[in-house]
């Protein structure tokens, strides 16, 4: 049979190969957490890009909104102006 000796070597001979493959599933966690971290950091920049982008769109809006409100006003002080000018005119039915 096996001496003691031989007994020894095959016992560390499996320890060897469950310490690599316990160091190999360690190394493969840590990748694949390390990946997995990556596309959440990509995702996340994603995020922040798009509400930057919805951020800009809310402020030209704004912007415009603000353009839209002093045309009118002005547009109701021409119309105004133009009604006075006009009331000189008289027209007889």
């Amino acid at each position: 049979m096996f001496s003691s000796a031989d007994n020894l070597y095959a016992f560390a001979l499996i320890t060897e190969v469950v310490i690599s493959q316990s160091k190999g599933d360690m190394t493969q966690n840590i990748t694949n957490e390390y990946f997995g971290d990556l596309l959440k950091l990509k995702a996340i920049v994603q995020v922040k890009n798009s509400i930057a982008d919805i951020d800009n769109a809310t402020q030209q809006n704004a912007a415009m909104v603000k353009n839209s409100i002093s045309s009118s006003t002005s547009l109701k002080e021409q119309a105004r102006s133009l009604k006075q000018l006009m009331s000189f005119f008289k027209i007889n039915k």
